[in-house]
This record gives structure tokens, C-alpha cells and sequence, in this order.
């Protein structure tokens, strides 16, 4: 088909973009609201669908303006979204639109309690007996979804993939400030989280933790204030140097990891103007991270003009403003960027090569909001993961402009800030975390399913970090009942009588009766102050550990054949007695 034609069909389905827009939907369409939102959001994805449609022909002919053939398409899908989000009176989520028969959309299991249940366990193929296994999973954070994946069979050669899939898994957690990412060093030997505290969170605050131990040790992550005006959202880590670099949208600090006394530095920065400034005693030197006496107001703004910049790249297209990049996996001097709403590539999921002059490399289509984390994984150069406001998680083969497949891990009516690809034994896995859902789901790449939900103690994920060597999973989540004042808008938590029982036993209580009165189900104890959120997406009986975390919290899932059952968060701080 000549690039002409290709031309021709998507100037009219931007004329019928427009149209539409223009006209509104047709009185047939319109009733309640509900039912006339979700007529112009199946009639804005059909017209994007087709849009992509002339994507994928054009895949299969060799046209000569085919990158700016994808600029057009992008621009006109970015177009579409607009109209949706404002059409739409309600939450401006956008139907799948990029997918086909070939890259479908994958949906999460249903929301029902199925026990849990592995037939294909039973041919004990070296891997311990079932009543072994029910002992390491109940009670615990985890939420199965019936029989796990068929794509699984254990064997000596999947050992790895079978205890991450059977969700064998010691939990941890500490408090941080108010995460923006977490990321774990190229080669797997540290973990950064960039997070806003002070006032309002408005302050940059970095935390360190060192990989080197097996997963059980405490986690305990010290902070310091990064000294930038602003807050920083862009980080990133040099392995051989051992450094992390910082950035807010005025300039870049580099940081030292910790020593072995737990001290950082700061490093390649020049003194203020001034010689009598505070920062002349810390420039250059270590200090000790808990120590916050200079964290007020202005005096913690590190005054020193730094070191010159000795290169510069300007985008070629000088309207690309990223505000989220991540290094392409196998194209070097390249990023993968997404970006900020009401700008001019919104919607967009660009390369930009830095090597060349920062010129647009590709286009990747097919977001329905703006991309909030990207994830690769060294075992596969040629894909890369996104995860989008419109509540998808979109796989990508690098050599299509179209996702290969998309994974509905918001559901329509949350965000998907949170994604992690990994490649247990070389199996595609993919971890997603979603804000109002309150939870990591597990999904089977190739099995194209859920395989179970993992609990964040009522608070939304922010970012996920996959940690190879150790088989851990890092979460970074955010608490939406607290703030600078405290906790808000908990009641008492209502422990289920199984749940109680259990921890009774647990603790060597041998007077413990065992009561299945279907009216009697929730506990009654007037000493349990412990509180749980009024407005929290799963109820206390969801999963089989009662966990609110009550803060901002880094969880770490270290997966294990043998895992110690013990290890597990203790409860939060909120309680109805320190509300506000």
C-alpha cells in the first residue's frame, strides 16, 4: 500500500477525531451519565484502534516517511485522549485501544477468595510435600488465585520460578518519607529511594540500603536531605563509582554510598561564595544521615554554584521536556521518555538518542495517559515495560511501535505507577503496583494471567524495583491517610476470629476454642486499639495477615524455597488513639 494511502487514512480518522469531538455524542448515546461516558470512551477507542491499525500496515510495507508517518499517528492518538479526558465527566481513563488479537489485553483474576490450590504440587517432583507448603503460606500477605499457572512445571531447572510463583516470600518493611522511585544500581549491590519529606514534603530526602545480605536481615533505611531547592524527581546510580546521582530541575548532585560505618559523602561540589557557610564543613566530608539538624528551612539549600557542566545535549526537538526517562535495553546513548501532562508529547513514549544529537530515535504508541515508570531487564535486550496513568501496564518489543501485550493491572479506575520485569529461569514475569488497588499483583507473561496479589498494608505503590541476585522485590508506597499532622480517617480494625486464632497459637496461647459461628466471624475485643482505614480497598479478611502500615513504607518480598514464615511487618503506628 502506498504511503499515500496510508496518509489519506489517517487524515480521515482525524476528521472523524474531530467530528466526534466536535458533535458530541449522538442523542441514542446519551442517558445517565455512566452510560454516556462510557459511549464516548468506546467510540474515541474504536477511532484509536483504527489509528493504530494503520500502524500495523504500514509495519508491513517498507514506507519511506515511516517515522513521520508514527510522529502524525502519535499526534493524532494524543489528540483523542484529550477529547476523552475532556468529554468524560467522570475519572478520565481511556479504554485499551492499542491492542489486536495477536497483543491482547490481559485482565486481572477475579475478585473472589479461592483457597488455595496446586494440583500440579502433588507430583512432589523434589520440592517438598503440600503440607509443607501450606505451612509456609497461610497465614501470610499473599492472595492466590486458584490453581497457579500452567506454564510452570517444577522441575531442577525452574526452581527459582517455582517459589517465586508459589509466592514463597519473607516480607519486610520500614517507614521512609513520601517516595517518588526506587532504584536498585546496575549491578544489583544498592538500593536508592528518592523521597519528598519536610515540610509538605517539599524537601529532597535520599535513603541507601546495601544488597548484600540474603533477604532477611532488617530493613532499616537511614535518610538525609539531598540539599536541592527542589524536590528531586530524577535519579540514577553509577556501579564502579559507587555513586547516585541526584537531579531536581535546576542541577544534579552526585552522592557517595554508604561506608561501612554507615556515613555518606558528598562529592564534586565547590564550596559557596561565602567561606563562613554551614556547608563548608560538610562538602567533601561525611555525615552521619540520621542527623537532622540542618534540615530547616533555607539552611538545608546546599548554596555552592558547583561544578561547570563539560558537555552539554540539546533534543533536537526542542519541545521534549522527559519527566521520566529510563536507558533503552539494548540501543547505547539511548533513552526511552515519557512525559508530563499538558505538554506537547503528553501521551508520548519516545527514544531520544544522546549520542546523536539528541534526535527522536522512535516512537512507541499506544498510552492513554502519561507513562509514570518504565522497567527492562538485562535477560532480554528487546523489551521493556511501561506503566501508565490510564491504569495499563503495556509490554514492548522494541522493534514495533505497538505494545506486544497489555496488562489491565488498574483496572480502569486506577493508576499504574508501579511496574518490575524480571526473568526468573528465563521466564517472563511481570510485578505491577497500582494506587487505589493497595497491592503488587504477579502476572505469567506467557500463561497471560494473574498469578497472585501480594499485600502493601493499605497504601498505594509509588514504584517497584526487582532485585535479580537476591529474588527480592522492592515496593515503594505511599499512605494516603497520613500527613504532616498524622493519621487520618481510620476506625477500629476488625480482626477475623480465624486470624485471631491463629496469631493465639502463634504465640502459645493453648486455650485458644475454635468458633465458626457465621455471626460471630469478626472478633470482639475492646483492647485492640489498632486502627485500619476507613476507605481502604480490601477489607481486614482479604488477605491472611492482618497488616496496616499507617506511613510511607519500602517493602521488601525476598522470595525463597525456605523462607522464614516469621518474617513478616509488624503492624502500624495508627491507631484510633493517634488520629486527628
Amino acid at each position: 500500500m502506498a504511503a499515500s494511502s496510508h496518509a489519506a487514512r489517517l487524515q480521515q480518522l482525524e476528521r472523524t477525531l474531530d467530528d466526534y469531538f466536535t458533535q458530541g455524542p449522538c442523542e441514542e448515546d446519551e442517558g445517565a451519565d455512566r452510560g454516556k461516558n462510557e459511549q464516548i470512551r468506546k467510540k474515541i477507542a474504536r477511532i484509536l484502534s483504527d489509528v493504530c491499525n494503520v500502524v500495523r500496515d504500514i509495519g508491513t510495507a517498507d514506507a519511506s516517511d515511516y517515522m513521520e508517518t508514527l510522529a502524525r499517528t502519535d499526534g493524532i492518538l494524543s489528540k483523542g485522549i484529550q477529547y476523552a479526558h475532556s468529554m468524560v465527566d467522570e475519572q478520565p481513563y481511556v479504554h485499551s485501544f492499542a491492542h489486536s488479537d495477536a497483543s491482547p489485553v490481559v485482565h486481572a483474576a477475579p475478585e473472589h477468595y479461592i483457597e488455595t490450590q496446586i494440583v500440579w504440587f502433588h507430583q512432589n517432583q523434589g520440592h517438598g510435600n503440600m503440607r509443607e507448603f501450606l505451612k509456609i503460606v497461610e497465614p501470610s500477605l499473599v492472595r492466590r488465585h486458584g490453581v497457579l499457572s500452567a506454564a510452570i512445571t517444577p522441575t531442577q531447572l525452574n526452581s527459582t520460578a517455582t517459589f517465586i510463583y508459589q509466592a514463597r516470600c519473607e516480607i519486610a518493611a520500614d517507614s521512609i518519607c513520601a517516595p517518588i522511585r526506587a532504584t536498585i544500581s546496575p549491578c544489583g549491590s544498592c538500593l536508592a529511594v528518592n523521597s519528598g519529606g519536610g515540610w509538605r514534603s517539599r524537601e529532597t530526602m535520599l535513603s541507601f540500603h546495601h544488597l548484600d545480605g540474603d533477604g532477611s536481615e532488617p530493613l532499616k533505611l537511614p535518610f538525609f536531605n539531598a540539599g536541592l531547592d527542589g524536590v528531586a524527581s530524577y535519579t540514577t546510580m553509577h556501579e564502579s563509582r559507587k555513586l547516585l546521582f541526584a537531579a531536581d530541575d535546576k542541577r544534579i548532585k552526585s552522592f557517595a554510598w554508604a561506608s561501612s560505618n554507615g556515613l555518606y559523602g558528598l562529592l564534586e561540589l565547590r564550596l559557596a561564595p561565602d567561606p563562613r557557610t554551614y556547608w563548608k564543613h560538610i562538602i567533601g566530608k561525611h555525615h552521619d544521615p540520621c542527623d537532622d539538624d540542618y534540615y530547616e528551612e533555607e539552611s538545608n539549600i546546599e548554596p555552592s554554584g558547583g561544578t561547570k557542566a563539560t558537555n552539554t545535549i540539546k533534543f533536537s526537538d526542542p519541545t521534549l521536556a522527559p519527566t521520566v526517562w529510563h536507558t533503552h535495553p539494548s540501543a547505547a546513548g539511548s533513552m526511552v521518555c515519557g512525559f508530563e501532562w499538558m505538554q506537547p508529547h503528553n501521551f508520548s513514549c519516545i527514544v531520544v538518542d544522546l549520542e546523536h544529537g539528541g534526535s527522536t530515535a522512535t516512537r512507541y504508541l499506544g498510552h492513554g495517559g502519561k507513562v509514570l515508570e518504565i522497567s527492562t531487564s538485562s535477560a532480554d535486550p528487546n523489551t521493556f515495560v511501561t506503566g501508565c496513568s490510564d491504569g495499563y501496564a503495556r509490554l514492548f518489543d522494541v522493534r514495533q511501535p505497538l505494545p506486544a501485550m497489555i496488562f489491565n493491572a488498574g483496572r480502569e479506575s486506577s493508576d499504574c505507577p508501579g511496574v518490575a520485569l524480571a526473568y526468573p529461569d528465563a521466564i517472563p514475569t511481570l510485578f505491577t503496583g497500582s494506587t487505589k488497588q493497595q497491592e503488587v499483583r504477579l502476572w505469567d507473561i506467557r500463561a497471560r494471567t494473574t498469578v497472585f496479589e501480594l499485600s502493601t498494608g493499605n497504601t498505594g505503590v509509588v514504584s517497584l524495583a526487582w532485585d535479580d541476585a537476591h529474588n527480592a522485590l522492592f515496593a515503594a508506597t505511599e499512605c494516603g491517610y497520613v500527613n504532616h499532622i498524622g493519621n487520618h480517617g481510620y476506625r477500629t480494625a476488625k480482626e477475623p476470629k480465624f486470624m485471631r486464632e491463629e496469631r493465639q497459637r502463634a504465640e502459645g496461647d493453648d486455650m485458644v476454642v475454635d468458633d465458626e459461628d457465621e455471626e460471630d466471624y469478626f472478633s470482639d475485643d475492646d483492647d485492640d486499639d489498632r486502627g485500619w482505614p476507613r476507605k481502604a480497598f480490601h477489607g481486614e479478611e482479604y488477605f491472611g495477615y492482618l497488616y496496616d502500615a499507617g506511613d510511607h513504607m519500602l517493602i521488601r518480598y525476598t522470595f525463597k524455597e525456605e523462607p522464614d514464615i516469621a518474617i513478616l511487618p509488624e503492624y502500624g503506628d495508627a491507631t484510633m488513639d493517634t488520629q486527628y
